[in-house]
């Protein structure tokens, strides 16, 4: 049994693709593509206790905080970006019962 035995990815959603997004923000893609995972998994947002995001565009600063403050809702743990690593981290802290569990969302635009 490895460390990361009983991590699972339960909801996925994939937002409008398009070379040029330019009417919407990174952060409202974000948001949308969360929305839909969590729709996707049967969950809500206060089943979540770990988050982390990568937007691009009109993000205005704070990263992780900034999403706390508009969803109104405070992590025990946010990470910095959604690349492998911070999927990695995610897993391992819902399957040593860290967490109960973890949103990473990207938007993208430009």
């Amino acid at each position: 049994m490895d460390d990361l035995d009983g991590a699972r990815i339960v909801g996925a959603y994939l937002t409008q693709q398009a070379r040029d997004l330019s009417h919407r923000s990174g952060f409202s893609v974000a948001l949308e593509a969360m929305q839909g995972a969590l729709d996707d998994a049967g969950m809500t947002l206060d089943e979540i206790d770990g988050f982390a995001a990568y937007v691009t565009g009109d993000m205005p600063p704070g990263g992780n905080s900034y999403w706390a403050y508009q969803l109104k809702k405070e992590f025990k743990w946010s990470g910095a970006g959604t690349g492998i690593p911070q999927l990695l981290e995610a897993a391992r802290l819902v399957t040593s019962g860290e967490l109960n569990a973890v949103v990473l969302t990207m938007g993208m635009v430009r």
